[in-house]
């Protein structure tokens, strides 16, 4: 069941991407969509940080990993789809690094954040 909520809501801006490529707005889009998550993660991370100094921060690193590691070069591989014009191919393959990161994110995560939890608290 997360699986498929962290999908919808990946692919939700996947989605967005292509319809600002289709509009050919793509550059405006790109800013504002790596302004968003730029934004939010700054101010997640600050309050973490502020509310429990570098416990929040290694709390906010459990949060990101494993699965940013491959969502994050997948929206760059996609943003370099929508931008450059490059093949079909190079799409499939970002929405596919794209879905795989979700997956990691529903069966990996809370399994490490709960480690994570249990070695900052316990």
């Amino acid at each position: 069941m997360i699986f498929f909520f962290c999908l919808l809501e990946r692919m939700k801006v996947v989605i967005w991407l292509l319809l600002m490529t289709a509009a050919r707005v793509i550059r405006i889009g790109a800013w504002c969509f790596w302004g968003y998550t730029g934004l939010c993660s700054g101010v997640v991370s600050t309050v973490l940080a502020i509310r429990y100094g570098i416990v929040g921060l290694l709390l906010y690193g459990g949060c990101l990993l494993p699965q940013q590691l491959l969502i994050l070069p997948g929206f760059i591989l996609l943003l370099g789809v929508c931008t450059a014009k490059k093949k079909k191919g190079e799409l499939m393959l970002a929405v596919l690094l794209i879905a795989a990161g979700c997956g990691l994110e529903a069966f990996v995560n809370p399994a490490l954040l709960q480690w994570i939890l249990e070695f900052l608290i316990g």
